[in-house]
């Protein structure tokens, strides 16, 4: 093999990940309600917004499929499709602090996305400035009043 070749193979192989990294929350907070009442919540916030959900196996997620933002946030329209197109992923811990639970919210798009893909190598967290925020923070009102009964 030649020195060129294994220098490719060798970048090549840096390249390649073993999964998708983690991606930071876009909002976290505790709730002072008890995880049962919050994870309940988390499904009627995600509802009573119309979004459409992906199944998940883990307990107390609630996941989304894509949906263009601007079907929902008319400012979303002059962003590029693969920016438009946005998931969620919410989901409901107990806090190690309180007796509260820890609702994170990871909103999620994929720059680079082509077409129909199930792969979640190349989506990253929506920037603070992106207009899918103004969902996140509807979400985190709406679990935080159905789960503190306020």
């Amino acid at each position: 093999m030649t020195r060129l070749a294994l220098l490719g193979l060798i970048a090549l192989s840096a390249c390649v990940r073993s999964g998708p990294r983690p991606v930071p929350p876009s909002a976290e907070e505790v709730v002072n309600a008890p995880l049962g009442v919050t994870r309940a919540a988390l499904q009627e916030a995600v509802s009573n917004l119309g979004l459409p959900l992906r199944p998940t196996q883990l307990a107390g997620q609630v996941e989304t499929e894509y949906v263009d933002m601007a079907t929902y946030l008319g400012e979303a329209a002059t962003y590029p499709l693969a920016e438009r197109l946005v998931r969620f992923i919410v989901t409901a811990l107990p806090d190690p602090n309180s007796t509260g639970t820890t609702v994170a919210i990871r909103a999620l798009y994929d720059p680079f996305r082509t077409g129909i893909s199930n792969t979640r190598r190349g989506e990253r967290g929506i920037p603070r400035s992106h207009p899918a925020m103004e969902v996140v923070r509807d979400l985190m009102k709406q679990i935080r009043q159905q789960a503190e009964g306020g």
